[in-house]
C-alpha cells in the first residue's frame, strides 16, 4: 500500500515494500532529484519492517551529494556530471556512457558553455535529431545562446551527423545550406 502526505511545500510519498524491491525500483530515480531514506518500524504484529519512502529534496542538495560519486565512478569531471544531471536527469547515465566509450566526446563544443560532443551523439542516436537545427536549437539549445557558438558548432555537428547517418558530401552541403538559410531567417542581431 502507499499513502501520500503533503507537508508545507514538500511532497512525501510512502511506499511499503520489501526493502530490496523498493531500492531496485527507485534506483532509476537518481537523476530526478529524489532521496531514498529508510526507517525501522514495528508493525502491528510485532514484526520488524522497513518503511521506504521517497522525499523530493532541493535540487542543489541532491546534486552536491551525488555529483562527486557519479563523477568518480565514470571518471569524468564534476562540472560535466552536474551539467548532464541537470540537463538529462536519469538519462544522464546514457550520455556519461558515451563519454566513457570515447573520451573525445567529453570535449566541450565551445569553452564558454558546458555542452559536450557526447550530447550531440546522444541527440542523434536517442532523441531522433535528424538535422543540425534539431541538435543545435531543439536539443542542446546552444544556437539560442550565442550566434558565434552556432557558427563554430554547425560544421562539427554536420560532420558528426554525416558520420552517424552515413551522409554523402552532397547531403552534408545540402544540410549546411538549409541550416544557414534557417539561421539567416532568424534575423540575429
Amino acid at each position: 500500500s502507499k499513502s501520500m502526505k503533503i507537508a508545507g511545500s514538500m511532497l512525501v510519498v510512502f511506499f511499503f515494500f520489501k526493502q530490496k524491491t523498493a531500492y531496485e525500483m527507485l534506483r532509476s530515480l537518481v537523476g530526478s532529484e529524489m532521496c531514498i531514506r529508510d526507517r525501522s518500524t514495528q508493525s502491528t504484529w510485532g514484526e520488524h519492517n522497513k518503511k521506504i519512502y521517497v522525499e523530493w529534496s532541493r535540487k542543489e542538495e541532491f546534486l552536491n551529494i551525488h555529483v562527486p560519486y557519479i563523477a568518480s565512478h565514470y571518471n569524468v569531471p564534476e562540472w560535466l556530471t552536474k551539467h548532464l544531471m541537470q540537463t538529462y536527469g536519469d538519462r544522464c547515465f546514457d550520455v556519461l556512457k558515451l563519454c566513457v566509450e570515447n573520451r573525445n566526446l567529453q570535449k566541450q563544443i565551445d569553452e564558454q558553455y558546458p555542452n559536450v560532443f557526447a550530447e550531440i551523439l546522444y541527440a542523434i542516436r536517442n532523441e531522433m535529431a535528424v538535422t543540425p537545427i534539431d541538435v543545435l536549437f531543439r536539443r542542446t539549445r546552444l544556437a539560442t545562446v550565442d550566434q558565434q557558438v552556432l557558427a563554430k558548432a554547425l560544421p562539427k555537428v554536420i560532420d558528426m551527423m554525416a558520420y552517424e547517418r552515413k551522409w554523402s558530401e552532397s547531403r552534408k552541403t545540402q544540410e549546411l545550406n538549409q541550416a544557414n538559410e534557417y539561421i539567416k531567417n532568424l534575423n540575429y542581431k
